[in-house]
């Protein structure tokens, strides 16, 4: 060793890796993975807690959204049922006016003109026979209404409703399980019952109701959207629910009985199909009458705008993180070569300044 530099055992320099050392680029690359791996795990942590609060948002959209349909719907439905109600009370006050029950049927045929949405419109006798009607066919057929809503054999004043009737009237029908198909040519209607004392006089109105020409826009305008409607007593006696489609397999009487979804005035929560399927859904009790609306929504469908931005996002952040990771990369390697280029600098220096001292 002359002039204080410093040789290996047989008196050449140190090579250029033994000058870095091993150490030394160990500690670049264990530094270079660590900032990787931590810029891995903060994106992915982020990205998963943005990705659970979109999702969350998501459905929490659909269930509001078929919440208002519902709400929509049902008051559409209580509005037309008591549009109905007031011309059947003032059909009722012009009924007990005339002494002559021969001119009954003028005013029930001008009351069915007024309210296009009625198939047909009855008087019943205390025997539950139909005495008068706008459909002579109607006249002599009884009506059972014992399970009418709501129940009681008491007159009330207020509106009540019985579950579906098959055919177009009457004549023509009976009493369904089911509910009414969507399909306006299938026929298919709600009878309603309407007592009241009129003067020292009881009278009771029945009507046949086509609930088709209240719902049947909801369901059009809401096709798209693969929103569907059913209607149904409060009992769960299902009057009107979708014939065809996805959720044509929602079973709605089992969750109103199952779930008591009448005793509530609203509400939103998310059941599964027959079929496997998630559904959300959104009810609404009608105030007026014993009426539940019930508007379902594929869940599928609801969370569909956040699948599609969850892949928009991933190959967005994918594409950065793999751009990220390929300039690191560079980084990394240039960090490398210019410590080695250092090392091979200082190297040529040694070996100058030793073949200098030699000479001297």
């Amino acid at each position: 060793m002359q002039g204080g530099l410093q040789t290996n055992d047989d008196g050449q320099p140190p090579h250029p890796r033994d000058t870095i050392g091993m150490k030394t680029l160990n500690q670049l690359r264990w530094t270079y993975l660590t900032a990787l791996f931590i810029l891995l795990g903060c994106t992915l942590a982020l990205g998963a807690f943005t990705l659970h609060l979109a999702y969350r948002e998501a459905l929490a959209r659909g269930l509001n959204d078929t919440a208002t349909h519902a709400r929509i719907a049902e008051n559409s439905l209580t509005q037309s049922l008591s549009r109905v109600e007031l011309s059947i009370d003032n059909a009722m006050t012009d009924l007990a006016s005339d002494a002559d029950e021969g001119g009954w049927q003028n005013t029930l045929n001008r009351t069915l003109r007024d309210v296009p949405m009625l198939r047909s419109l009855s008087v019943l006798g205390e025997d539950g026979r139909i005495v008068t009607s706008t459909n002579p066919r109607n006249v002599g057929l009884t009506v059972l209404t014992e399970r009418f809503l709501p129940a009681g054999n008491v007159p009330t004043e207020r509106l009540r409703l019985g579950p579906a009737w098959t055919g177009q009237d009457f004549n023509q029908g009976q009493p369904v399980h089911d509910a009414i198909p969507t399909d306006k040519t299938s026929g298919g209607f709600i009878p309603i019952l309407r007592t009241a004392q009129k003067g020292v006089r009881t009278l009771t109105l029945l009507a046949a109701l086509d609930i088709h020409d209240v719902v049947n826009h909801w369901v059009e305008r809401h096709a798209a959207d693969n929103k569907n409607l059913s209607v149904l007593l409060s009992d769960g006696g299902l009057l009107f629910a979708p014939a065809a489609g996805e959720l044509a397999d929602a079973p709605p009487r089992k969750w109103v009985t199952d779930l008591n979804l009448a005793l509530k005035p609203s509400g939103m929560l998310e059941q599964q199909l027959n079929n496997g399927a998630q559904v959300l859904i959104g009810f609404q009790s009608s105030s007026q009458f014993p009426l539940l609306v019930l508007a379902q929504h594929s869940r599928a469908n609801a969370l569909a705008s956040w699948q599609r931005n969850t892949t928009r996002m991933a190959v967005i952040v994918g594409s950065a993180l793999l751009l990220v990771i390929a300039i690191g990369a560079i980084l990394y390697r240039r960090q490398r070569e210019l410590m080695v280029s250092r090392a091979d600098s200082f190297y040529q220096l040694a070996l100058n300044a030793k073949v200098f001292d030699a000479s001297m």
